[in-house]
């Protein structure tokens, strides 16, 4: 088994986890680097009509970059509140843009 998938499997499926959280971090994982998506959207695919569950679930993403929670924005495309500081979100954005336009 390689390393990396072994270690995002233990860290995104931590004990006590629900299965929504699972389900929404899976998710995350497969949002491409330099693109977004919102809470909303993640709300409908989940099967959740409350955008709320998404960010609560986010919210308790235990790792940043590997489950990048970052890729999620308000329904305008604003930033909101990001557990490691709504500058360091923007600021990932920022260089996952400038990374894809090369």
């Amino acid at each position: 088994m390689h390393h990396t998938s072994f270690y995002v499997r233990r860290t995104t499926n931590p004990e006590g986890s629900t299965a929504y959280e699972v389900k929404a971090w899976s998710m995350l994982r497969e949002i491409p680097a330099g693109q977004t998506t919102t809470y909303g959207a993640m709300a409908v695919k989940l099967g959740s009509r409350d955008a709320r569950d998404v960010t609560a679930a986010i919210a308790s993403n235990p790792i940043a970059v590997i489950v990048p929670c970052h890729r999620v924005l308000k329904k305008g495309g604003s930033i909101s509140g990001y557990r490691w500081g709504v500058r360091r979100k923007r600021a990932l954005l920022a260089r996952e843009q400038r990374v894809t336009a090369h």
